[in-house]
């Protein structure tokens, strides 16, 4: 399967596995599109119908369209343990992790796609799919089905959507190794430090 559940920071510092943005939209195009033998660039033109849910992106749904659409969001990222040093692991730093996410079905067969996310639980794809590009375990727990208007630029161009929320339980993994080696480096000038203040 493409993609990878590790996220580089974009000043190449920091290195962390688990779920984010990046990773929840691999697991969802996984999980509608994706089929043995599917070749790179048909899984990135896959991507183009998962989308974050927000309303700077262009609205994907016109009056002549007739694909689906999945847009997401995570509502809430949340600490289920104190972060702890992981033995095994060398210099990685750990916790775990639940999220509350958001998902969003637009287009002919919307409806359809949300109602399919009502049985995620016994379909062993599906926590497979989390677990390999997210780190995670889906929670039986899944929201109900809300159909909203979703009104992007102009009134014309509203279109109906069917929003759920799901959880998911992970372990965020950071690789600090390159930032702890740089520490090592770190010196107080010769003096004697005293209560007040620093004299040399």
């Amino acid at each position: 399967m493409p993609g990878s559940d590790v996220a580089v920071h974009p000043n190449q510092q920091l290195i962390y596995s688990g779920l984010n943005f990046h990773t929840l939209r691999l697991a969802l195009c996984a999980m509608y599109w994706w089929k043995n033998g599917d070749t790179t660039g048909e899984w990135i033109n896959n991507m183009k119908y998962v989308i974050p849910m927000q309303h700077n992106w262009e609205n994907p749904i016109n009056a002549e369209s007739t694909d689906t659409y999945i847009q997401y969001w995570i509502n809430r990222d949340d600490r289920l343990t104190q972060d702890y040093f992981d033995g095994e692991k060398g210099e990685q730093e750990t916790a775990r992790k639940i999220a509350d996410i958001k998902v969003r079905f637009m287009g002919t067969q919307g409806e359809q796609w949300a109602k399919a996310f009502h049985h995620i639980t016994q379909r062993n794809s599906v926590p497979q799919i989390f677990m390999d590009f997210c780190g995670a375990q889906t929670l039986e727990y899944v929201g109900p089905i809300v159909p909203t208007n979703v009104n992007y630029f102009q009134v014309g161009n509203t279109s109906v959507a069917f929003d759920l929320t799901f959880r998911l339980e992970y372990k965020e993994v950071l690789d600090l190794s390159d930032l702890r080696q740089r520490l090592m480096y770190v010196s107080i000038g010769s003096g004697e430090l005293l209560e007040g203040g620093f004299t040399g």
